[in-house]
């Protein structure tokens, strides 16, 4: 698992890696600002609060790339929050929250008009909405079913324009953008719990850990870090330099996004002091994100070898988990001399991406007749690449039982059900006789190449069995015995 930050600027959602706030990617122009984002199931989404981008997209954290859009949303998308299952989306004109299927971004629910809506957030079975309410005043925390997003229950009226929500410890905290403060409410009735003193300028963010709150300040241009039991503060950061529109919190840290030299900000959970900041982007931070992407290579198994013909045979295998992200490539290596074929020397077959598990089949054409083949299925993807165990094939050619032969390095015959079987590897270079000839000398099988070059290899003890010298076919070995006791050798 690798942890990455990312942040909306702009068209496009960038990639950092958190060790020295390094761009590692960055996705394509989106054709129009982008100020949404979250993270499910191992894709990021993002919203785009434009004419030309007011689509929810979802890409591959591991190469950034694209992977599907939602139908156009009729309006500008401001955020966007997960419940592990389902991607919500909520902003300005449509007034109303989206849910949506992450499989294929198709649109299950929709709530009632709300009005223009900045943040939102989940707890437990329902998730919240703040922001701009259709009413003239009307600066409320609204309540909604996750399930089909008909509204639960709401909060007095927030008094001010509502930017930023969070949930901790069974709580839901909003951050003003013209009262200044922060809200505490409890979910049962929507009633405040408790309020923050007079932030001193408007909050635009928030976050939340196992045990604080953080917040960003679009006028103050600081971080700061509260007590959820009481919000009373318990630290502030440095100047910003300039107003903060988004902040996040991963691992030891809280990152902090906006106009201040459009950069994102790296700062120490324990005192908010800076440790480190991105290169510009060109274009105010809208949204940051810290999510760890879960990479995984696929599973594969390999099954028997079917249609055994002379040079051709198919291959059979199966996806049993794609992996995480999907496999860009799958199929079969195979060779006559690698007993564990591979994809960067072996003959290959490349059945293209996977988007499901199951079986598929491959071709294996070229094969020799009677040459011993070693195959496995495999799938690739950016995490890597998964074999499955190896089988064999031989290409069926028939040529009688009993015959044996040699041709060139190699000790032809044919075996018990009369097809021809090739002894692989082929004998080594001993000497020079004439050509031809094929004998068992000691423990060795002995052939005269048609290069008139002697061949012989040791054959493999297997047992104990009649005099020296004889050479017989069993199955589809070559046996001989040696000078050594009479002892039974094959190949």
């Amino acid at each position: 698992m690798t942890a990455y930050i990312y942040a909306t600027a702009g068209q496009k959602v960038y990639q950092y890696d958190p060790s020295d706030m390094s761009k590692v990617a960055e996705t394509a122009a989106a054709g129009g600002g982008l100020r949404a984002l979250t993270a499910l199931g191992g894709y990021i989404y993002a919203g785009g609060n434009s004419p030309l981008a007011n689509k929810v997209f979802q890409y591959d954290p591991s190469d950034m790339s694209k992977v599907a859009e939602s139908l156009a949303y009729n309006g500008f998308i401001i955020a966007l929050a997960e419940d592990g299952s389902n991607i919500y989306n909520g902003g300005a004109l449509t007034d109303s929250i989206y849910k949506y299927d992450p499989s294929d971004l198709s649109k299950v629910a929709e709530s009632d008009d709300y009005g223009t809506i900045y943040d939102l957030t989940v707890l437990a079975a329902h998730i919240y909405a703040a922001g701009v309410g259709a009413e003239v005043g009307f600066f409320k925390v609204l309540q909604y079913l996750r399930s089909d997003l008909s509204t639960v229950a709401e909060s007095l009226s927030y008094g001010g324009i509502m930017f930023g929500l969070a949930a901790l410890g069974g709580f839901v905290f909003a951050g003003g953008q013209t009262t200044q403060k922060l809200f505490k409410y409890d979910p049962s009735d929507m009633s405040k719990v408790a309020e923050s003193a007079d932030y001193g300028g408007a909050i635009r963010s928030l976050d939340a850990d196992d045990s604080n709150l953080y917040a960003g300040g679009f006028t103050t241009q600081k971080v700061f870090k509260y007590n959820p039991a009481n919000l009373a503060k318990l630290a502030e950061s440095g100047d910003y330099g300039s107003f903060i529109t988004a902040i996040a919190g991963y691992g030891n840290y809280i990152y902090a996004g906006g106009g201040g030299g459009q950069k994102v900000f790296q700062y120490n959970r324990s005192d908010l002091s800076k440790v480190a900041e991105t290169l510009t982007h060109g274009s105010t931070v809208t949204r940051l994100l810290g999510f760890e992407v879960v990479i995984s290579v696929p599973t594969v198994t390999t099954q028997a070898v079917s249609n055994i013909g002379e040079t051709t045979a198919t291959a059979n295998g199966n996806i049993t988990d794609l992996g995480t992200p999907n496999p860009t490539a799958h199929g079969f290596a195979y060779s006559p001399s690698d007993t564990t074929p591979d994809i960067e020397t072996d003959s290959v077959t490349d059945e293209g991406a996977a988007s499901s598990t199951g079986a598929f089949t491959s071709d294996l054409t070229g094969l020799t007749a009677g040459l011993l083949y070693y195959v496995r299925a495999y799938a690739t993807n950016t995490a890597g690449t998964s074999y499955g165990s190896v089988v064999t094939v031989r290409g069926i050619r028939a040529v009688g039982a009993g015959y044996v032969w040699q041709d060139g390095p190699f000790v032809h015959f044919g075996g018990e059900d009369g097809n021809e079987v090739i002894y692989n590897p082929p004998l080594t270079v001993s000497g020079s006789e004439d050509p031809g000839y094929l004998w068992t000398e000691g423990t060795e099988l002995n052939v005269i190449d048609s290069a008139g070059d002697e061949r012989s290899e040791e054959g493999t003890a297997t047992g104990d069995t009649g005099p020296e010298g004889t050479a017989f076919i069993e199955a589809s070995e070559l046996h001989y015995l040696d000078a050594a006791a009479g002892a039974e050798r094959t190949h």
